[in-house]
């Protein structure tokens, strides 16, 4: 025996041994992949679950640095492969196994890799058709799938190729059976209905997939569906095509305009039977269509044609002499104050210009009808007081009164034409209007109650510039709502002027040149308030209710009346 044969010796031994621990610990990692685990985690970081699945199941698992969380999980005698399924799937990763090793990645990881989901459940399916074409019921398929489907149709095979969910291809499947049935055309021709009318009535009776065509010339519909729809729309046509019961009715209207009523009643026409007429001389409508429609027409225009209500505007535009006491305007909150009882509220709530700015103030309020007077004597105290004007004025309901106190002020423009090469200088007088202005708008709710849109403007001239008059005015606006007979004061249009006023000696002042010596001349700063009451008051235009209202001349009431329906 050597050295030799002693270290062969060794040699084999340790050879032996290896493959002995090499073949129990492939056994053991084999026999641990496919038993069944439990695991118990609760509220447990990602990395750690995966390392304590990897112990215990013996496989290799890495995660890339992506993969956080936690991990609440109690699962009890499943497969390791069971485990690390549900896993992936509860928090959205996905997994790929390298030789002995899986890799674990975000979801969204993996599909940047790979190009592809990993969970894709979709699948891809053809569906021949044999009687429909196949771009037909493509749009009813198109409804049906889910988010990640898709359908596309192959016209030459007449297919419709599905990548979808398997619930939602079942889906397609059972409603192509539905669709995809022989179809035929048939034409159908009327007797006394038109096309339109009876296409109207079959329609929804007809499959996704079916066509109409009508033809005019031959009063007929050529119809494309299945056999069985053919056979039901035969029967409805049938019962359609009949002589419809036609009749004819005119309608005479009393107070709106017949050009303005026959817009609404049009679309309740039955289509290629019913028809108007107008006839402005007489203010008619001739409406011929079917007795249900006529009816229906009535009531259209009993809704419209009602007798309108009016509302007469009673306004009194006083102006109020300012002197030194009171040049800031009257002061009405001291007024009303005096007045006991009083249903007025004063308040300067239609500002014109800012708090800080002098210039025009607007107040204003509602007053009772019986402290009305009382306050008109008050502002007696105020200065010199003079009524410049007191009109009436009746107009309909939601339409615009318009009243001016004042005097139009003409001024001639220089206006050039080129004509024919030539330049044309023409003069042209314009006019304007200068004074106090009204403008109210009064709209009547169904209880009474009068709501008023109310614009004053006072306006002056305080010079000249080329001839062209320099205008200075003050308007505002507001809406107020009152009852009727209830009056509303618009008070603080504070309006100022110079008037130049000339003394002297009698006959020795208008002597030339030396008259100038016996006169003098001086300018005086005037300054005044215009206060404006605007009673309204609802009236039907009957003679009975005409004539309570106090100091009414019916007579020039009656004129006015028939000028403004005339204009209305």
């Amino acid at each position: 025996m050597s050295k030799r044969y002693i270290l062969i010796l060794w040699f084999l031994l340790l050879t032996t041994v290896c493959f002995q621990v090499y073949g129990q610990n492939s056994e053991s990692a084999q026999q641990n992949t496919s038993d069944k685990i439990s695991l118990q985690l609760r509220d447990i970081d990602l990395t750690d679950v995966f390392r304590t699945l990897s112990e215990k199941s013996g496989m290799n698992i890495v995660a890339e640095a992506g993969v956080k969380g936690r991990v609440t999980l109690f699962l009890d005698d499943v497969k390791p492969k069971e485990a690390l399924d549900i896993i992936t799937k509860l928090y959205d990763l996905a997994y790929v196994k390298d030789g002995n090793t899986i890799l674990v990645f975000t979801a969204q990881r993996y599909e940047a890799i790979y190009g592809k989901k990993f969970r894709d459940l979709t699948k891809m399916k053809v569906f021949p058709l044999k009687n429909t074409l196949a771009d037909r019921i493509a749009p009813q398929l198109t409804s049906l799938k889910s988010k990640d489907g898709y359908v596309v149709t192959d016209s030459r095979s007449n297919s419709i190729i599905a990548v979808d969910v398997p619930k939602a291809l079942r889906e397609f499947a059972d409603l192509i059976e539905v669709l995809d049935v022989p179809v035929s055309t048939r034409s159908f021709p009327l007797e006394h209905s038109s096309p339109a009318v009876i296409k109207e009535a079959i329609t929804p009776f007809l499959s996704p997939s079916a066509s109409i065509i009508i033809d005019g010339s031959t009063n007929r519909l050529l119809i494309t569906d299945a056999k069985p729809n053919l056979d039901r729309i035969s029967d409805i046509i049938e019962e359609y095509d009949i002589q419809p019961k036609v009749l004819a009715a005119t309608f005479n209207l009393k107070y709106i305009p017949v050009e303005s009523l026959a817009p609404k009643v049009s679309p309740q026409l039955t289509t290629g039977l019913g028809t108007i007429q107008m006839d402005s001389k007489t203010n008619s409508l001739i409406v011929t269509d079917l007795p249900s429609i006529l009816d229906n027409i009535e009531t259209i225009i009993k809704t419209f044609d009602r007798k309108p209500t009016e509302v007469l505007i009673e306004a009194k535009i006083l102006q109020i002499s300012l002197d030194e006491g009171n040049k800031l305007g009257v002061n009405w909150e001291a007024i009303t104050d005096e007045i006991d009882n009083t249903d007025i509220t004063i308040s300067a709530q239609f500002r014109v210009l800012g708090d800080a700015d002098e210039g025009l103030s607007i107040s204003g309020g509602v007053l009772s009808e019986d402290r009305y007077t009382a306050l008109i004597e008050m502002l007696a105290t105020e200065g010199k007081t003079d009524l410049l004007s007191s009109p009436r004025l009746l107009v309909m309901n939601n339409t615009e009164a318009r009243i001016l106190v004042g005097s139009t002020v003409p001024y001639k423009t220089i206006d050039t034409r080129e004509e024919d090469g030539t330049i044309r200088t023409f003069e042209k007088v314009t006019m304007t209007d200068v004074g106090v202005k009204l403008y109210v708008t009064p709209t009547i709710s169904p209880d009474s109650v009068i709501t008023m849109k109310i614009r004053p403007e006072v306006s002056s001239v305080t010079g000249y510039s080329d001839n062209i008059p320099i205008v200075e005015k003050s308007e505002t606006e507001t809406v107020v709502m009152v009852k009727d007979g209830a009056t509303v004061l618009i008070g603080g249009l504070v309006r100022e002027e110079l008037r130049d006023d000339t003394k002297g000696i009698p006959i020795l002042c208008k002597i030339p040149i030396l008259g100038a010596l016996f006169r003098s001349k001086t300018t005086q700063k005037l300054k005044t308030e215009m206060a404006i009451f605007i009673t309204p008051r609802i009236v039907s235009g009957e003679v009975s209710d005409l004539e309570n209202i106090e100091g009414l001349d019916l007579k020039n009431f009656k004129k006015k009346l028939d000028s403004a329906k005339a204009k209305e």
